[in-house]
């Protein structure tokens, strides 16, 4: 037990040590590396705020954790002088020094870095636009509701041509997605939205999303993806969401969802 018990003291000095170092190397580097610094250049004066704010922000996090460290390394170091520990009592006098030069570090390096980029910031917007640009929005067309149910067919059509034939349904007849009869849903205030469920199998499912996937990419919608569904998605074109799940494994099914814009009456 006693062997135990001084084999746990020399693992958790060597732990206390270990952190010390790591914690004032990483806050080290970030008032070395990163206060005053930036990736890009921001071109208006929101975008020089906000990186001066983030700056300041890390030289009082630096501070404030060397700090925090400074005063549980000297409360180690005080509690081996109480109870005659020497091994704890030079290893937090070891670590309250390393804080205390990287308090004292951070507190000094830190400003003088805050202090250029406040002087790029001013050589930089003196002719820069105060705030940065808001973006236009995007007002989809107005589509009528043939427009979009063709359109529902049309992608249906070239989402079969990608695919390795054949396509089939769940039963192993061949199929034809482009004549599909899209459903007819109310949106808006008195517009309609059609949309179209397809459930179908090829000659190679994985190849087929793939090619599918980089059809719908050729005719301009963009990409995402959410819990295992590939989406693509457009605010102008006639159809607005097109999604597709490859479920092989669990039915050997292709499951594909199109959803058109809201359409006038």
């Amino acid at each position: 037990m006693k062997t135990v018990s001084i084999a746990a003291r020399y693992v958790a000095a060597l732990a206390l040590i270990t952190a010390s170092v790591l914690v004032c190397g990483y806050l080290a580097i970030v008032a070395t590396f990163v206060v005053g610094s930036s990736i890009s250049e921001p071109d208006t004066t929101q975008g020089w705020m906000r990186e001066i704010a983030v700056s300041s922000g890390l030289i009082a996090e630096g501070a404030l954790w060397s700090a925090v460290g400074l005063a549980v390394t000297v409360a180690c170091a005080l509690i081996g002088v109480r109870f005659r520990r020497s091994r704890w009592m030079w290893v937090g006098i070891a670590c309250s020094a390393l804080f205390a030069y990287t308090l004292l570090f951070v507190t000094i390096s830190g400003p003088s870095r805050l202090d250029h980029l406040v002087e790029r910031a001013t050589a930089a917007i003196e002719n820069g636009p105060a705030v940065e640009p808001t973006p236009s929005r995007q007002t989809p067309p107005q589509f009528t509701a043939q427009y979009v149910r063709s359109a529902i067919q049309e992608m249906a059509a070239v989402s079969q041509k990608a695919a390795v034939t054949p396509v089939t349904d769940a039963k192993g007849a061949v199929v034809n997605l482009a004549e599909i009869v899209p459903r007819s849903a109310a949106c808006g205030d008195s517009g309609s939205q059609g949309s179209a469920q397809l459930d179908f199998r090829t000659g190679d499912n994985a190849e087929s999303l793939a090619r599918i996937l980089a059809a719908w990419d050729s005719a301009g919608y963009a990409p995402d993806r959410a819990m295992q569904l590939d989406i693509r998605s457009s605010a102008t074109l006639p159809v607005a969401t097109m999604t597709i799940r490859d479920s092989t494994t669990i039915d050997g099914l292709i499951h594909l969802y199109l959803v058109g814009q809201c359409a006038t009456p």
